[in-house]
C-alpha cells in the first residue's frame, strides 16, 4: 500500500498505525509516499509501522522495482 501522510481528516501515521493494530503483519507492506522528507518524519513513519518511507518525485523505476518484488509476473 502506498500510503501519503498528509491526508485531510488522520494522518498518514494514524492510518499506518491503526493498520499495524488491526492486521499485525499480514504480508502488508505500507509504503510512505509523502512530500514530506526530513528525518523527523522518517522516524515517525517507522514507528507508525510503515515500511518504507519515499519522498515524491519517485522516480516511475522505484515504484516500478516496488511493486514488482511483490507481485512478480506471471509467466
Amino acid at each position: 500500500m502506498f500510503l501519503d501522510i498528509g491526508l485531510p481528516d488522520l494522518s498518514g501515521y494514524e492510518v499506518a498505525a491503526s493498520l499495524r493494530r488491526s492486521h499485525p503483519r499480514e504480508g502488508m507492506r505500507i509504503v510512505a509516499l509523502t512530500g514530506w522528507g526530513n528525518e523527523e518524519a522518517r522516524e515517525k513513519s517507522a514507528e507508525s509501522g510503515f515500511d518504507l518511507h519515499l519522498t515524491k518525485p519517485v522516480p516511475m523505476e522505484v515504484l516500478r522495482h516496488l511493486l514488482e518484488e511483490r507481485n512478480p509476473p506471471a509467466r
